[in-house]
């Protein structure tokens, strides 16, 4: 690898780090968020989950025809799902503080005027970051051995004209391991790194300048990168994400595309993307019960590379406490295995110099 490649993947690591937000809900890796029933039963084609990243989320799926709300406290709907696509009410303030994961409304946003809806994804699935799920002052217990509950949580839903709630807790867990995000070798011409946190990171280069598009998750055009540099739809749901992972106030996505060049002359770029998360804030019981690591889950990010399909692929692992804890170094080029608790900020780094280390070898 060049020397100006790397020093484009360190600057591109600096560059995560220093746009995540400061703090963020739910930080102890040990503190997770546990649904225990909705009620009544939603059908079983609707799904409701909790989501680990930055916060957590809850993240749900409708694809029938009827309508899936997500009421605020009082009652009024701010997120719709349905097979017709996902809308949010721009005249709500849960829309905007549930798209933050520390919850800031963007000024003169969410004035509580007559409904306003808009499509947002033409997929049917969203998550959002229900700050009912977030009890302030959550801390771990005075006892680190023992599970403990800390805080209860409700998000009341309507499915078509029936009332759903919710209904979960805060857990303390003591530390049992660590989630570990890799990437295969890329499509020829392409340089691909994961970069692993609550919410992991891609970085990918195209030195070669290939004509390249990586698509978002849904489906839509993410990225474009060309002779002119690297261009990134502003309102493609990926790039929303992203943005609003690190802090940043965005408007919603939209299924019309607005491209704007933000590299010009530039071959890389980097980003959060939830797709190479795994859902959970645990990984099965049988997995943490195992002394070795064990790989939970593929992750893919389809691309069209000079013009046909293509994709960036990798896989999420977890590795147990001692497992972490007595790794070898990363120089054989096997693969750093992550000490368990650090911050993403720790761990990006050393992300990019386990990767300097080995191209170096």
């Amino acid at each position: 690898m060049s020397t100006g490649l790397l020093r484009t993947l360190l600057v591109a690591v600096v560059l995560v780090v220093s746009a995540l937000p400061a703090a963020a809900h739910q930080a102890d890796p040990r503190i997770a968020t546990v649904l225990d029933e909705i009620s009544p039963s939603l059908p079983a084609e609707v799904i409701v989950q909790a989501q680990a990243g930055v916060a957590t989320q809850l993240v749900a799926s409708n694809p029938t025809a009827t309508s899936l709300d997500i009421l605020d406290t009082a009652g009024r709907p701010f997120l719709r799902l349905s097979s017709s696509g996902v809308f949010a009410d721009l005249e709500t303030e849960e829309f905007f503080t549930t798209s933050n994961p520390n919850g800031a409304v963007p000024p003169g946003r969410g004035g509580g005027g007559p409904a306003r809806w808009v499509q947002i994804s033409v997929g049917s699935s969203w998550g959002w970051y229900d700050h009912r799920l977030h009890p302030e002052l959550t801390r771990a217990p005075a006892d680190l051995t023992r599970p403990a509950r800390l805080a209860e949580f409700e998000v009341p839903l309507r499915y078509g004209e029936e009332r759903f709630v919710v209904r979960g807790q805060v857990r303390f867990q003591p530390l049992l391991g660590a989630f570990s995000v890799s990437a295969d070798p890329a499509p020829q011409g392409l340089v691909v790194q994961a970069l692993p946190g609550k919410i992991p990171g891609v970085f990918l280069s195209n030195p070669q300048r290939l004509s390249l598009t990586v698509l978002g998750r849904d489906g839509e055009p993410f990225l474009r990168f060309s002779d002119a540099g690297v261009e990134v739809n502003e309102r493609s749901r990926t790039h929303v994400e992203d943005r609003q992972a690190r802090g940043s106030t965005v408007g919603p996505p939209s299924p019309e595309p607005s491209f704007r060049l933000v590299d010009p002359g530039g071959s890389s770029y980097t980003w959060l993307d939830a797709r190479l998360g795994y859902p959970d804030d645990l990984p099965p019981e049988p997995v943490l019960r195992a002394a070795t690591t064990t790989v939970l889950q593929q992750w893919g990010v389809p691309v069209q590379l000079a013009g046909e399909p293509a994709q960036l692929t990798g896989a999420v692992s977890w590795v147990p406490t001692a497992t972490a804890a007595s790794a070898p170094a990363a120089d054989e080029g096997t693969g750093a295995l992550l000490p368990v608790g650090l911050g993403l900020a720790a761990l990006a780094v050393l992300a990019a110099a386990v990767l300097v280390r080995r191209r170096q070898a």
